[in-house]
């Protein structure tokens, strides 16, 4: 009951430490293959709080915001046969409730190499696209 009465007259707010946050993308810039975002040396414990979400743009000076959004939730992207000639942007940011806050983002240094793929390559690829987003429904909530 102490916790009840001493709330009532203290209000106590804690807000988040700022991460010194940087990423770089690592990985074959080639349709079928993936990219990876690697994060510099922050707290073992923050990484839990990141989130990652990857932009397709027209122009390696793009903004996410004028890109369109092609997944989200892994520190991991694999290329598909849209991305051919354009770049990728892989945008990090704390999750709602995080003890950390951050933003970072990061853009391929060359275009997407366009591939042709089989029917097998496509589907496979559709797969796990399809795991990937059943993943982030059930797996993950913001």
């Amino acid at each position: 009951t102490n916790y009840a009465t001493i709330s009532d007259y203290i209000t106590l707010t804690v807000n988040p430490a700022t991460l010194n946050l940087a990423i770089s993308l690592t990985g074959t810039a080639q349709v079928g293959k993936s990219l990876y975002a690697l994060t510099n040396d922050i707290p073992a414990n923050a990484v839990q709080y990141l989130y990652f979400e990857w932009y397709r743009v027209d122009a390696e000076d793009a903004d996410y915001r004028t890109g369109y959004k092609v997944a989200s939730g892994s520190d991991y992207y694999t290329l598909t046969e849209g991305d051919g000639g354009k770049y990728i942007i892989c945008r990090v940011i704390s999750v709602d409730g995080s003890p950390y806050e951050c933003e970072a983002t990061c853009i391929t240094d060359t275009a997407i190499e366009e591939q042709s793929l089989t029917f097998w390559q496509r589907l496979v690829n559709w797969f796990y696209r399809l795991i990937s987003n059943i993943t982030q429904i059930f797996g993950r909530s913001m």
